[in-house]
């Protein structure tokens, strides 16, 4: 690939200092792109200046701008910095600075010594060196927008449209376009929500592709920031169905509990029904656990510690941890279901009362044994349930459309509840969406759960309650276009995990995220995705993703990588990561999974149904998926289940897994 170009300028009149560049420090958007297809891309141009630090000096130094105290800074990750300096750029994770003692304590004019940001330790330099600067934050930046130049940007497909919004969260996206004054747009000092839309008749190849910034609306001090782009026609795949069938796993047919005492050691016998139904012990955990009365579940749930009933407020609903979270509703459903046990229904519809606040355990209704208030919440209102990655809609959709005339605790649950359901439906789509880190969707990396999510609300909202995507005289309704936007996003950000390891020096290439994201929550999404929208897109994307998973998995420890980084700030097991002397530069110390390493095996279960839905639909005569789905699954069940919120993952997609691995 070619090297990322920076075409830095010579800044005229009162913009002398600093200059637009780009620090690509992760992924703003896809460079391989879509014949035919919307892609959602980020522009986040940054102010940078050149310093020379001096170990003699235990300083910083530039001719073309001096800090002010306010900035926070990054440096360019593609040089090589002076001794004390760290550049190193690890998944997403970047040395943050602050320049402090400005011309003051014994440094000289226009010289400041470095912090690491935002209140860390003086950093010692020991060599001399110069480095490029690029500002985070500060007052230079929030008080000197970019322009973008209105005219067509440099290098793509001919035919290539695009559209800019005015805000940078996900939401901005659904407002209105961003105003052109004269022949520049105002920027702001952060990245705009961007549709790329590449003709579907565009050559595929290689595209060297760019913007024009200028520090004004004059046409002064500008810089075009260009990067390669691969477009690529988009592969169909013919749907075939297996030619046979083999026998399911003996776990997955033999009822009998557990055999091995240990059922936590890899190869003991530990039947999917005993985890899905039964396991009432702590040596096995399964259904009989977490709910273990299903007569009258609010015996158990509301009493237990944690407490394991759904509370609910505009900051979060309760434990992560508690037997509704990833969906309890729909795994208890799914168990009545498959094992032809109505009681169980009770357990997910204790749990669905707490999004409708109303039915079985609310207040006033019979079964409420301990007086339980569900908490400060909207019942009606559009910003009801907070944060996104929360929020479960197929269980709601489940007691509609099965079990609305159901009996839970010794009472019979009014008709009505059906409309409160539909009405938990849609506060579900209208919650708090104003950013990602309030649980919103956003076409960047890091938030794949959280689009993934959000498009599995939408299909839910489709396959539930029809929600129609287009108007009776064909044009789109504001449902459709929040519907294909969202799809437009988390395609975007699969796209992502598959750049170029090596398009230039400001581009850390591929991130791969957690499998379970990658292999269970997206591929769920694009799945229902794919089934309402026939988009071959969503295949060829699932498909990427299943080869990539595949190609890492070990069958020694019988358990796919957790991620495929190095290891770093979001890794540990490799390093003693709290002894890493690089370690404690960046910000984020909590290791969460094994990089590079085979690590949780207890939710690999959550990518088997998609290998064996690809085996279903597409596989034909080769079994390899299905042969791979059956390791996970085996393997996800012997590995045991701490919490409720681990049982849910597995049995969240065991169910689908079952029923695509049986050829249904």
């Amino acid at each position: 690939m070619k090297q990322l170009a920076l075409l830095l300028f010579a800044a005229m009149g009162a913009f002398s200092a600093p200059t637009i560049d780009y620090f690509k420090y992760f992924n703003y958007g896809p460079q391989r792109m879509l014949a035919g297809y919307t892609h959602i891309y980020h522009v986040f141009p940054h102010w940078s200046f050149v310093a020379t630090c001096d170990a003699a000096l235990n300083n910083c130094y530039s001719a073309a701008y001096t800090p002010d105290g306010t900035e926070t800074f990054n440096i360019d990750p593609s040089g090589t910095p002076p001794g004390g300096v760290q550049n190193q750029v690890w998944q997403q994770f970047v040395p943050t600075y602050k320049a402090t003692n400005i011309a003051s304590n014994g440094n000289a004019a226009g010289h400041w010594t470095l912090n690491r940001a935002p209140t860390g330790a003086a950093v010692t330099i020991t060599s001399t060196g110069t480095i490029r600067f690029f500002m985070g934050g500060g007052n230079y930046k929030n008080t000197h927008p970019m322009y973008l130049q209105n005219i067509s940007p440099s290098g793509w497909p001919a035919g290539t449209t695009f559209r800019y919004w005015n805000g940078f969260v996900f939401t901005s996206c659904y407002g209105s376009d961003a105003g052109a004054s004269g022949s520049y747009w105002n920027w702001g000092s952060n990245y705009r929500c961007t549709e790329v839309t590449i003709p579907a008749d565009a050559a595929p190849g290689t595209y060297n592709t760019g913007w024009t910034l200028c520090a004004d609306n004059l046409g002064n001090g500008c810089a075009t920031i260009s990067w390669p782009i691969q477009v690529v026609r988009t592969p169909t795949y013919t749907e075939s169905a297996p030619s046979n069938i083999p026998a399911l796993p003996a776990q997955f047919v033999d009822p009998a509990p557990c055999l091995n005492s240990n059922f936590q050691v890899i190869g003991g016998n530990c039947s999917f029904q005993n985890l899905a139904a039964a396991g009432n012990t702590d040596a096995q955990r399964g259904g009989a656990y977490w709910c273990s009365d299903t007569h009258n579940p609010d015996n158990f749930m509301e009493l237990r510690s944690p407490p394991q009933y759904l509370t609910l407020s505009q900051e979060g609903v309760g434990s992560d941890i508690s037997v509704w979270y990833y969906d309890g509703a729909k795994q208890f459903f799914n168990v009545a279901n498959w094992f032809g046990d109505p009681k169980w229904a009770n357990c997910a519809r204790m749990i669905v009362s707490r999004y409708t606040q109303f039915g079985p355990g609310t207040p006033g209704v019979a079964g409420n044994p301990i007086g339980f208030n569900p908490g400060p919440y909207n019942t009606l209102g559009t910003s009801a349930y907070g944060k996104n990655w929360r929020l479960f809609p197929d269980g709601i959709g489940m007691g509609m459309a099965q079990f609305n005339d159901g009996v839970y605790s010794d009472a019979a649950v009014p008709n009505r509840w059906n409309a409160r359901m539909v009405a938990a439906m849609w506060r579900l789509w209208g919650s708090d969406w104003s950013s990602p880190g309030n649980g919103g969707p956003s076409a960047t990396i890091g938030y794949e759960r959280e689009t993934a999510y959000a498009l599995n609300i939408a299909t839910a909202m489709r396959e539930h309650l029809g929600v129609p995507l287009r108007n009776p005289d064909g044009t789109i309704t504001a449902f459709g276009l929040q519907y294909q936007r969202i799809a437009d996003a988390l395609c975007s950000i699969v796209l992502e995990n598959f750049n170029p390891a090596a398009s230039g020096p400001y581009d850390i290439g591929p991130v791969d995220y957690q499998s379970w994201m990658t292999g269970g929550l997206i591929t769920e999404a694009l799945r229902r995705y794919y089934e309402q929208s026939h988009d071959p897109r969503a295949v060829y994307l699932i498909k990427l993703l299943l080869d990539d998973i595949y190609a890492g998995y070990s069958y020694t420890a019988h358990a796919i990588k957790w991620m495929k980084f190095s290891d770093g700030p979001w890794c540990y097991g490799v390093t003693v990561v709290n002894n890493d002397p690089i370690y404690g530069w960046y910000i984020g110390s909590n290791g969460n999974g094994g990089c590079g390493q085979n690590n949780h095996p207890n939710i690999d279960g959550m990518v088997a149904s998609i290998y064996a839905w690809w085996w279903r639909n597409f596989g034909g005569s080769d079994n390899t998926y299905q042969a791979f789905s059956d390791e996970l699954a085996t393997y996800s069940l012997v590995a045991g289940f701490g919490a409720p919120k681990d049982w849910n993952q597995v049995m969240r997609f065991s169910f689908d897994y079952l029923r695509w691995r049986q050829g249904r």
